[in-house]
């Protein structure tokens, strides 16, 4: 909850086994990757309850089916420059080239 606002069962996160690197060769930073779910509906968000190094950071729901065109748009929306984690912008492209292999049938 501290950085998103949303509750989450601890049933509802799975998380990797093993870390890994935010910036292979250049620092040993790692970190794991987890899966969580939310149910918006049962668990409106709160208020996030961020540190000081991490008031930029804000919460958005985005759609998964199109998340790399709704992250673009989101970016193009606004005046001042939003920076999206590289982690998430990867997961993005993933995302879509599986929907795009799944059409061509490859």
């Amino acid at each position: 909850m501290e950085e998103t606002g949303f509750c989450v069962n601890k049933s509802d996160i799975v998380l990797a086994t093993s870390p890994v690197s935010y910036e292979p060769g250049m620092t040993d930073s790692c970190c794991y990757v987890a899966q969580v779910i939310i149910d918006v509906d049962k668990c409106p968000q709160q208020e996030q309850q961020l540190q000081e190094d991490e008031l930029g950071l804000i919460t958005i729901c985005l759609s998964l089916d199109n998340l790399q065109e709704e992250l673009e748009a989101f970016v193009r929306s606004h005046d001042s420059p939003i920076v999206v984690d590289s982690r998430v912008h990867a997961y993005a492209s993933g995302l879509a080239i599986q929907k795009l292999l799944k059409r061509t049938d490859v």
